[in-house]
């Protein structure tokens, strides 16, 4: 993150892992209170769950990693940057006041700070937007507070939630909230065809895997200039993921080894879904910070 203010700007502040589409309405309504007060909108996101740190026995797998989701942010209209923020110990130790003069007004030079309703920061996530909204005068920092968006009255679209989707194979509705499929991103560990058993992609251990079963997919190399998509179906087991390339591809040479893919999720093979469990009605500040 920048460490010294170049100029004033409105900053919106999130783990937005997954950048679903909550996260895209409450970034397009900062975006335009940002330019009605003449700033350019800065999104501060962590560099990761802040779980992973605090209690990494509850730490979720993640819906994107950290360039995938820089990669989603950066196709937002009116972003003028991404900045992200290491969350490490002394950041997860940081007072709440702290945050809002030093960080965000000192370092980022923020004077505008967008955020959702359910925002939390600061040590123990004691912060939330109204005393955001208290300290932030002291800071020369104008807070507002945004409604989140609800799928259904009182159904608040976020990542846990998505997350729980996913896991539960229900990747049609975790589609509809992220606002496009479900994306893996991993490496090919040798030619994909479809002989054998499939071809193995490594995918990051932070990444949240859908449950065991046949998928109908997407894939696509990372880098444009190693070739157009094609459709194949992906095996998960064991926490391990397969790809399999349609027979007709014959021995046509799909990517060399070691290829960075991303895998587009369409529906589960019949059988392979189960029910979405119910969410939990505790939460801690800092889950409830990232959602």
């Amino acid at each position: 993150m920048s460490t010294i203010a170049a100029s004033a700007i409105a900053v919106s502040v999130g783990t937005f892992d997954g950048v679903h589409r909550g996260h895209r309405q409450l970034l397009a309504a900062a975006a335009r209170r940002a330019a009605a007060a003449g700033l350019p909108l800065v999104v501060l996101t962590l560099d990761r769950h802040p779980l992973s740190l605090l209690r990494p026995d509850r730490a979720p797998r993640l819906l994107t990693g950290l360039d995938h989701k820089l990669e989603l942010l950066a196709e937002l209209d009116g972003v003028a940057r991404t900045e992200v923020l290491v969350f490490d110990r002394p950041r997860a130790e940081q007072e709440p006041a702290s945050f809002l003069r030093d960080t965000l007004a000192g370092e980022l030079g923020a004077r505008l700070l967008v955020v959702g309703g359910n925002f939390r920061f600061g040590r123990d996530g004691a912060g939330d937007v109204s005393l955001a909204a208290r300290l932030g005068p002291a800071a020369g920092l104008d807070v507002v507070g945004l409604p989140l968006l609800e799928e259904a009255p009182g159904a608040v679209i976020s990542s846990s939630h998505i997350r729980r989707l996913v896991a539960a194979g229900s990747l049609a509705h975790a589609a509809e909230l992220l606002g496009r499929p479900f994306e893996l991103r991993g490496q090919l560990g040798h030619r994909l065809d479809g002989a054998g058993g499939g071809t193995p992609l490594t995918v990051d251990g932070q990444l949240l895997l859908p449950p065991t079963g046949a998928y109908r997919v997407r894939a696509a190399p990372l880098d444009p200039a190693e070739g157009g998509s094609l459709e194949a179906a992906a095996e998960l087991s064991g926490g391990v993921v397969r790809l399999r390339a349609p027979d007709r591809s014959g021995g046509a040479r799909w990517w060399h080894p070691g290829a960075a893919l991303r895998v587009l999720f369409g529906a589960p093979a019949p059988g392979t879904a189960s029910p979405v469990p119910p969410a939990s009605a505790a939460t801690s500040p800092a889950d409830r910070a990232s959602r």
